[in-house]
């Protein structure tokens, strides 16, 4: 499918504005946006444009720069800690070991039970587009972090009591609300407010987390914890809501030179 994607290579505005061409940029633009959006569009790829070819300064920037600098330095790591508590809400805990819960359960087989919560999965990607388009970064996130805490609080009393049908219908609300919010949204908004060092800092920040989380999982699922793995997860993820509400700020509606001096100091 990527291989196949290459097929399909088509130059963005920024780089006809780079190259000069001024008549197929114009074609484009009529067809990306309404005839009174295309001065303002057109405007912001010239500073755009204007500042990658006097991008000297972003080009020296350094990992220590991203994460020290007093100008830039809050996005870096506000987008890391998004990373991180992205990955403690538990959703790899389901989606890899799925077929070991619903397996302990009883009532579901482990494939019923995988088949189930991976579909839901990818059919809840498609709704979290859509969202995307109508709502605001911050309160989508707001909103679904809250939905989550109450998911694997029920997730817990279910598991612990082997209410298995409501353990089930938590996992998947839980999962439809993770992308719904934070499995995309974080993804975005990190490209969004960070630069390069920055991003790939956050990006191997939750990688990280991915991996730490995976290899645990299942002790705390079989042996530590059990059905307190959820609480865990819940308090962990409170406080990612708590970080939420706190220090993200809201892009939607923002051009993209706001968004970049969002975190910076005034």
């Amino acid at each position: 499918m990527a291989l196949l994607a290459t097929v399909f290579n088509y130059e963005s505005p920024v780089t006809m504005k780079q190259t000069g061409d001024h008549d197929n940029l114009i074609e484009l633009m009529r067809k990306m946006y309404q005839p009174q959006e295309i001065k303002q569009r057109l405007d912001q790829i010239s500073v755009g444009v204007a500042e990658q070819d006097g991008g000297s300064q972003a080009d020296a920037l350094t990992m220590g720069d991203a994460f020290c600098d007093p100008v830039i330095r809050r996005s870096g790591w506000i987008g890391c800690l998004l990373a991180m508590f992205q990955q403690l809400t538990g959703i790899n805990a389901i989606i890899l070991y799925s077929s070991t819960i619903f397996a302990n359960a009883g009532t579901f087989s482990a494939n019923q039970g995988s088949a189930i919560v991976n579909s839901a999965n990818m059919l809840a990607t498609v709704g979290g587009v859509l969202l995307l388009g109508i709502a605001g970064r911050k309160t989508l996130m707001v909103i679904n972090q809250f939905l989550i805490v109450i998911a694997l609080g029920v997730m817990f009393y279910a598991s612990h009591y082997e209410k298995d049908t409501l353990e089930l219908i938590m996992v998947v609300a839980y999962v439809i609300v993770f992308e719904f919010g934070p499995g995309p949204i974080v993804w975005l908004y990190i490209s969004e407010i960070c630069n390069d060092k920055a991003t790939s800092v956050g990006t191997m920040v939750n990688w990280s987390f991915t991996l730490i989380v995976s290899l645990l999982a299942p002790y705390m699922l079989d042996t530590w914890l059990k059905s307190y793995t959820w609480l865990v997860f819940a308090a962990i993820s409170t406080v990612g809501l708590l970080f939420i509400i706190t220090f993200m700020k809201e892009t939607r509606g923002l051009s993209e030179d706001q968004v970049k001096r969002l975190y910076r100091p005034v």
